[in-house]
């Protein structure tokens, strides 16, 4: 009788359970739902995907680097239409160009010679404008030679688009939208950096990955140390029969 009883309680207390959560407030969420106002976020998301919205892209125009030392190239593409270039990247003097459309989903990549940079991220870069109006990039550039060269970012505005006439968009249309924006590096070469930037300066010339010119050199080298005891070898030695005749 009292396992009985145990049940019963157990099962009105799961309907009291079940009914609280039926009778809550509609719009409110619980904390299993992550982010709060999330719904609102999908919805502007889906919006962007149908009817895209007008955004900017920010970059920086011109940076100085050290060849050696890594440096932060930044990058915005942003639907604030009112705020300073320089606040939204937070970089002095940048430029920025208007007129794009953009989804909810946009990819940047940074590309540089591999002879003259190293690159933290050689990829396609994923944003989103679920929760903000703004998506940033950052990557770390570390300049291997000194003098001018360029870097440039490319975006892809569009990842997805649901297009309601058509039903569906192309790959190679998405790929289209493809803009590229060119950012001018003045590099300095501090006296400690000269040698290893001599050699990525003869990589690139020859047009050969710098591992095989650091080791083509250091073959010289060895060579060349070689050859330097040969020749004081054979000197002292020469030495010895002028001094000894005999």
């Amino acid at each position: 009788m009292r396992q009985v009883a145990y049940r019963a309680a157990a099962v009105a207390m799961g309907l009291l359970l079940v009914l609280g959560g039926c009778g809550g407030d509609p719009g409110s969420e619980s904390p299993i739902d992550g982010i709060p106002g999330l719904p609102e976020y999908q919805r502007k998301c889906e919006s962007l995907d149908t009817t895209l919205s007008d955004a900017r892209v920010i970059f920086e125009p011109t940076v100085k680097m050290t060849s050696g030392e890594s440096s932060v190239v930044a990058f915005a593409v942003t639907l604030d239409q009112t705020t300073p270039a320089d606040e939204i990247l937070q970089r002095p003097g940048p430029q920025e160009e208007f007129g794009y459309r953009v989804s909810c989903r946009v990819q940047a990549l940074l590309e540089g010679s591999p002879y003259e940079f190293e690159i933290s991220e050689g990829d396609w870069v994923d944003r989103s404008f679920v929760t903000t109006d703004t998506a940033r990039w950052s990557w770390y550039v570390t300049p291997k030679i000194g003098g001018d060269s360029t870097l440039v970012t490319r975006i892809r505005p569009i990842l997805h688009i649901e297009d309601l006439d058509a039903g569906f968009v192309t790959e190679e249309d998405l790929d289209s939208s493809i803009k590229e924006f060119e950012t001018r590096v003045s590099v300095t070469v501090p006296w400690t950096e000269r040698p290893q930037e001599m050699l990525s300066r003869l990589a690139k010339t020859l047009q050969i990955a710098e591992g095989f010119v650091k080791a083509l050199t250091g073959v010289v080298l060895a060579v060349g140390g070689l050859f330097a005891a040969l020749g004081i070898k054979k000197y002292v030695s020469r030495k010895r029969n002028q001094e000894d005749p005999a």
